[in-house]
């Protein structure tokens, strides 16, 4: 069968914050890069350069790390073609925001109950995982809709959880402790996307783990 597009995305999660340093959800919250996280960016390693475009998320953690590794692999330049994408942003955990665990545990205690069972925890402040993987659907269908083959997107640990969810076909309630895979701070994700006449494919590494996806159209 003939493809009539070949995608590729490489993902990678931003650089650590304070935030991350404390334990403290982010989701929305504009949490700049911390030392480390402006440390980390030295550690993304990219198997090319033939990026098209470069995405990052309307948070400044992300386009700071996409400005890093840019400037680190010679690739900011006047033209660079970099974009802001409100659809690879961090999943918004409303009254979470800020808090520790037990910080939630003590201000939401059935809430916390809740979502310490349920990834996918309900509340009108909180964005579901269901709309996560709406966000990424639609980014997907954006980006083949588009002329480029090759980008390079900076997004967050949520967008990516919901990912490899959608991806791999697992339940949306489960929390990253019970996966076993994990997505550190500038870690780097390869999904393949390939559109054929009656249906796509989608092809996820996580570091030495490949997950496959077929959607008929």
């Amino acid at each position: 069968m003939n493809t009539i597009k070949n995608l590729k995305i490489t993902f990678v999660r931003h650089g650590t914050t304070e935030y991350n340093l404390q334990d403290r959800v982010q989701g929305s919250i504009d949490i700049p890069l911390s030392k480390k996280g402006l440390d980390d960016i030295n550690i993304v390693k990219l198997k090319h350069n033939d990026y098209e475009a470069f995405y990052h998320s309307p948070l400044s953690r992300s386009k700071d790390t996409l400005l890093g590794i840019l400037l680190n692999h010679d690739l900011l330049h006047d033209d660079s073609p970099i974009i802001e994408n409100a659809y690879i942003t961090e999943r918004s955990y409303g009254i979470f925001e800020g808090l520790t665990k037990k910080e939630i545990q003590e201000t939401h205690p059935d809430l916390y109950n809740e979502w310490i069972m349920n990834e996918n925890v309900q509340h009108e402040s909180i964005e579901t995982v269901e709309n996560v993987v709406k966000r990424i659907e639609t980014f997907i269908s954006k980006m083949i809709s588009y002329s480029h083959n090759n980008i390079l997107v900076v997004t967050h640990s949520g967008f990516l959880y919901a990912l490899y969810k959608f991806v791999a076909d697992q339940p949306l309630y489960l929390k990253p402790q019970d996966i076993y895979i994990s997505f550190p701070n500038c870690c780097v994700v390869e999904l393949e996307v390939n559109v054929l006449y009656h249906h796509i494919e989608f092809h996820l590494k996580i570091q030495d783990k490949k997950f496959y996806k077929k959607v008929n159209h």
